[in-house]
Formats: C-alpha cells, sequence, structure tokens
C-alpha cells in the first residue's frame, strides 16, 4: 500500500518572458538580497540589472551578494546573511544556478534563526537546530541542473572538515520560482551537458531509490523523457528555445522527484568528489561514478528496471543508453554525436 506526504509549496512562473511579471506580483518584501556568483556571469549577461530594475518598478529595493562561489561554503553563507542584516533585506534572492539558490537559501534560514549555519546541519560535525521559519526566498533560475528551485534543501560545503550536505528543511521552500527560458540561451554547450546530467540523475535515482512514491515516479519519468529529446538538442543549438524549455521543465520535475523521493548513493559520492574538487562542475563531479554505479543496478536488477527507460522508449536498452551518456566522458567536444537511441 502507498504511504506518503506530498507537499511542495512553491509558486512557479515558468516560460519566456515569464520574468518580466517580477514588476508587477507581489513579492514577498521589501528589500532584497540578490545572491550571484564571483564569476559576474549575472552582471555580464544583464541579467542583474534587468532583475533590480523590475523589482524598483515594483517598489523594492535591492542590495547585491556577489560572492558566491562553487560549492558554497558556509563561511560565504555567513558573509552573505550578515549583509542582509546590516541592510535590513527582508528576503532573498538566488539569481543564477544552484550555486547562487542554495546560498539565497541557507542565508534565509541564518537571518531568520540566528546562529551559524552550521548550526542547522547535519553530517559529523553540525548540530541539526531546529529551523524556526525562514525569510522569504525567491529563485530565478537561469540554468536547468540542481532542481533547487522547487527543493525544500540547500547544500553547503565545510570546508575545513570536507563536509558537503544538505540544509532541509520545509522552510527553504522559494516562496516564487520564476523559470524563463530565454535566460538559458547564453549557457554554454559543456555547461548544458553537465547540467542535464544532473537533471537525468535526480531523475533516475528518484525512480529506483526504496522511498520512491506514485508523484515521484510520475515526474521522473517524465523528466526523463524529456531529457532524453531535449538535451541534446539544446547542446547542439543553445538558441533551440524549444528544447531549452524542454530542459527547464526536465530540471523542476526532477526537482519535484528529490522532494518527494530521495537521491542514491551515487549523488553521495558525487557530493563528496565535488566537496574535494570545486572547481568541477557538479554535473560532471558524479557523472563519472554515476554511470558505474547505475550500471551495477542494471545488472543486478535486470535492463528494464533502469530508470524506466526502456518503458518510455521500447527500443532503448537501459545499459546502453548509459554507455552512451558514457561518451560524454570520451568526446567532450560532442558527447551526443550519435543520439540516445542505440
Amino acid at each position: 500500500m502507498n504511504n506518503f506526504t506530498y507537499y511542495i509549496p512553491c509558486k512557479i512562473l515558468f516560460g519566456c518572458g515569464k520574468l518580466n511579471e517580477l514588476a508587477a506580483i507581489p513579492l514577498p518584501g521589501k528589500k532584497a538580497l540578490i545572491c550571484i556568483t564571483a564569476d559576474q556571469v549575472m552582471r555580464k549577461t544583464g541579467y542583474l540589472d534587468r532583475v533590480i530594475s523590475l523589482f524598483r518598478q515594483n517598489g523594492v529595493d535591492s542590495i547585491v551578494f556577489d560572492e558566491v562561489q562553487p560549492s558554497p561554503a558556509s563561511r560565504g553563507v555567513m558573509k552573505d546573511a550578515e549583509l542582509g542584516r546590516s541592510e535590513n533585506c527582508d528576503f532573498t534572492v538566488g539569481l543564477g544556478g544552484g550555486f547562487s539558490i542554495d546560498t539565497a537559501k541557507a542565508a534565509a534560514v541564518v537571518m531568520k534563526n540566528g546562529g551559524d549555519v552550521w548550526d542547522y546541519m547535519g553530517g559529523i560535525t553540525g548540530r541539526l537546530a531546529r529551523v524556526n521559519g525562514a525569510l522569504p526566498i525567491v529563485v530565478i533560475s537561469t540554468t536547468s541542473g540542481i532542481g533547487s528551485e522547487v527543493t525544500p534543501f540547500a547544500v553547503i560545503t565545510k570546508e575545513e572538515t570536507f563536509e558537503k550536505i544538505d540544509l532541509g528543511s520545509e522552510n527553504v521552500y522559494p516562496t516564487i520560482t520564476v523559470v524563463d527560458p530565454e535566460l538559458q540561451k547564453t549557457v554554454p554547450r559543456s555547461l548544458t551537458a553537465f547540467q542535464g546530467m544532473d537533471v537525468l540523475f535526480h531523475s533516475m535515482e528518484g525512480y529506483i531509490c526504496n522511498c520512491a512514491t506514485p508523484y515521484s515516479d510520475m515526474y521522473a519519468l517524465e523528466s526523463i523523457k524529456l531529457v532524453a529529446k531535449y538535451l541534446p538538442r539544446a547542446y547542439q543549438n543553445g538558441g533551440d528555445m524549444e528544447a531549452r524549455e524542454g530542459m527547464c521543465l526536465a530540471n523542476i520535475l526532477a526537482g519535484m522527484v528529490e522532494s518527494t523521493a530521495a537521491s542514491t548513493s551515487e549523488h553521495a559520492i558525487g557530493h563528496s568528489f565535488g566537496t574535494m574538487h570545486p572547481g568541477i562542475p557538479h554535473g560532471a563531479s558524479f557523472v563519472h561514478e554515476s554511470i558505474t554505479g547505475t550500471l551495477f543496478t542494471c545488472t543486478n536488477t535486470g535492463e528494464t528496471t533502469v530508470a524506466g527507460i526502456p518503458a518510455i522508449y521500447p527500443e532503448v536498452r537501459g545499459r546502453a543508453f548509459l554507455v552512451t551518456i558514457g561518451k560524454y566522458l570520451l568526446d567532450p567536444d560532442d558527447p551526443f554525436q550519435e543520439g540516445f537511441l542505440l
């Protein structure tokens, strides 16, 4: 018998041009703490100025924290929260990919609860203190790969102990999530591929984990189908807006898989790898061992159960599908040259 709880309290604005609605919709505060990565991509693309302008039209002031690092560390979160407190910000904004989003989430917890962010973490050195609310969080996603747009998790690293784990609480579900595929046209090919791998394995792992639910299965199978159809196209042509939109939807569904099921050991190992090598994109950090791990599952459970691939496309063999993905490692210039259907 099925026994589960379903709770994903996010308002999602999805579709091309949806970013512009920030100028008119009710926002959860009057002064935003906008988090972006230190590489300044959000400035260079003009997305940061655009968001600030839209907020201003809506009567909302902004302050920018532009020091988010890959695999955001607890020290960066604390610096972000300190800035937000000193500027009297009343909500946080994650503008960009997962690093910015998770930093905004974690800062929202610290600004509301006080203390150190690691007080609210588990792992070896965390205290797992109760999270009594968080400031409202707005997510403006510019990538398709992390799923944090619709999850109750923020992945943070403690550099001193090489821990990279989730801050998990229903309080860190975003209040508003904006997914505008037009913001992803400039994502480089390599990152498109890496991020797509993250989407794929979130859904595959959620489908085969031992706490899957009817909802997570439904989301996972549709997400996998969308990745198989649209990731090669988005990789080959970043301006293919149908493909970008398809990957945006696949990513949101994969995030819902995370929220209603779980990842497996492959993702945990990938997090450890990313902690030791923070400069490596998250999708790249676990794609190596995830393929090996999932092939092990394939060998021991039968190809027909590997992530439900044959259930979606009868002509696809689970093992061949994974081997095709593995070619990404051998030919980074064109990982999808032979497609998924082998």
